[in-house]
């Protein structure tokens, strides 16, 4: 086995134009669309993480305004409970007193009838007194 140096020539003047044709032909255009999806995957990460940051605050402020709202409720729930409370209270007061003004009235009208009631005792009373001593006399 000999080295023939024109073979070796010829080989590497083959080998360095390939690489040249490669480079320009396929190599330029290759790194070119690996790096486009390169940019292409950072930019949708960086989207992504928009998204989730946005998300996450739109999230924050609806708790936020979930718990205002609740807030608000209990707020509401507790003036009218109060209120309802203080129309209670007035209505029993007002229950009483009405209780208690029915109480005299028919204490008055037991009274009236009770006086009524004597006085038509009396009345009888004497006109019986008269005529048992009528007859008692007229015997």
């Amino acid at each position: 086995m000999t080295i023939q140096i024109s073979v070796v020539i010829w080989t590497v003047i083959c080998f360095v134009a390939l690489m040249l044709i490669l480079r320009n032909l396929l190599f330029k255009p290759l790194l070119e669309v690996m790096d486009k999806r390169s940019e292409r995957l950072e930019n949708a990460r960086k989207k992504k993480a928009e998204t989730e940051k946005a998300v996450k605050e739109h999230e924050e402020r609806v708790a936020e305004q979930q718990a205002q709202y609740l807030e608000t409720q209990k707020k509401e729930v507790a003036e009218k409970l109060t209120a309802i409370q203080d129309e209670s209270k007035d209505a029993v007061i007002q229950a009483r007193k009405k209780r208690i003004t029915d109480v005299e009235a028919f204490r008055k009208a037991t009274a009236e009838e009770c006086e009524k009631a004597i006085e038509d005792v009396s009345v009888n009373a004497k006109s019986i007194a008269e005529a048992f001593a009528r007859q008692v006399i007229g015997r």
